[in-house]
């Protein structure tokens, strides 16, 4: 009886594991990037994320020798590919680690409507309303984030998604 109560909670905990493991919140490192002189660790608190929503990126930068930069009078710069915000752009090193908040692009319903002069036009009365259309959605769509500091880069991609 003791062995079958182990076995069950032996595969209890392999598949709880399992979920955890493939859930899309999980995080996400690059390890050390570089070549010669400074490497950078870039991390993802996520690597999927709704559109509108935000992800903290962290920056670990290591010097050649291997030691952790725990300060500097330069700043790592983060860029995006495809529209998201990262703020600040340029993030301090503090404690051995720079800092910034994604926010993924806004999903924008293409449209083409401008407004004119109105002449004496008589309004028809509505007496139905039309049936909605779906909008075209360049989602779920790949947003690259760069982290560059003093020739050391790093690169993590971020699946933006329509919720």
């Amino acid at each position: 009886m003791k062995a079958i109560s182990r076995l069950a909670l032996m595969i209890l905990v392999v598949m709880a594991t399992l979920a955890i493991g493939c859930a899309q919140s999980n995080p996400v490192s690059t390890g050390f990037v570089g070549t010669g002189g400074y490497a950078i660790n870039l991390s993802a608190s996520a690597k999927s994320v709704p559109f509108g929503g935000s992800v903290v990126f962290n920056a670990v930068v290591q010097d050649a020798d291997g030691n952790m930069v725990m300060t500097s009078p330069h700043s790592v710069t983060f860029t995006t590919t495809h529209g998201g915000q990262v703020t600040p752009i340029q993030a301090p090193l503090a404690n051995g680690i720079a800092q910034v908040v994604y926010v993924a692009p806004q999903y924008v319903a293409p449209a083409s409507l401008r407004a004119q002069a109105a002449a004496d036009v008589e309004i028809p009365e509505i007496k139905e309303l039309p049936t909605p259309t779906g909008v075209p959605s360049e989602f779920p769509r790949t947003d690259m984030v760069t982290a560059s500091f003093q020739g050391a880069i790093a690169k993590i991609s971020i699946n933006v998604y329509k919720p």
